[in-house]
């Protein structure tokens, strides 16, 4: 299994996520590690954007708060 502890957090109304290029390449190093395939980075970061548009009301809004 993979494991990738990206987090996003509220910002004057909006969704940001915490250096997400540099989980896309550790997500990467995992899967390589397994021996599976890869994701490409673009796809990868992406993808994450467009779910955290999707589910941005899941994100806590209490300051200091994280979705991961």
């Amino acid at each position: 299994a993979v494991f990738e502890g990206m987090s996003a957090y509220p910002k004057d109304d909006k969704a940001v996520l915490f250096r997400v290029k540099d989980h896309a390449e550790r997500i990467n190093k995992s899967l390589e590690r397994l021996a599976m395939p890869t994701i490409p980075n673009e796809l990868f970061t992406e993808s994450i954007i467009e779910l955290i548009k999707l589910e941005k009301d899941w994100i806590p809004k209490k300051d200091g708060s994280y979705l991961y």
